[in-house]
């Protein structure tokens, strides 16, 4: 790889993981002046505030078939409430969950050469299934359906699924990808 690509490689990770950790307290709030009003104007990393007045985790549900499906851990009890704040657990400036997920892609591929299906699938499933691994409070669906299946003991490489709501996600042993709606 080339000095230029390389360098533009590490600033679009480097601007991702700013980029989210500077957006993470903000997420999902659509009324601007609720917004304006908890956070002012977002110039520097700052810490989620409880009540989130535009939440609608209360509304998101996830109940693991078994023990291998088990990903919200410590956070389950605040799934089916109201004003809970996605990532109300999250230091100012800490990346959400997507960011680790694509970190630990980034890791797989560097220490393989490449993309190699089996070693990220091992490493997600051992990262979302290990308590403490992370202090997000809202998992996606794409994740929670990839941990559904794979409960029900579909292999890793055939349990991701189409979401259709922000866009495409989907994890699966061919690709880790993020797909504009």
């Amino acid at each position: 790889m080339t000095d230029r690509i390389h360098s533009r490689s590490r600033g679009t990770l480097y601007g991702l993981c700013i980029g989210d950790a500077l957006a993470m307290p903000v997420h999902w709030y659509y009324n601007r002046k609720a917004l304006f009003k908890d956070y002012g104007k977002v110039t520097d990393y700052l810490a989620p505030r409880n009540p989130h007045p535009d939440s609608i985790l209360w509304r998101s549900t996830y109940v693991a078939p078994n023990s291998k499906g088990e990903i919200l851990h410590d956070q389950a009890e605040y799934w089916g409430q109201k004003g809970i704040h996605y990532h109300q657990f999250l230091p100012a400036g800490e990346k959400t969950l997507n960011v680790k997920i694509s970190q630990l892609l980034i890791e797989s591929i560097n220490q393989n050469g490449g993309y190699d299906s089996d070693d990220f699938l091992k490493r997600y499933i051992r990262f979302m299934t290990t308590p403490g691994n992370h202090h997000d409070t809202y998992i996606e669906e794409c994740h929670r359906n990839f941990f559904a299946n794979y409960a029900r003991g579909m292999p890793p490489g055939k349990c991701g699924v189409d979401e259709k709501h922000n866009g495409k996600r989907r994890i699966t042993g061919d690709r880790a990808v993020a797909e504009s709606a």
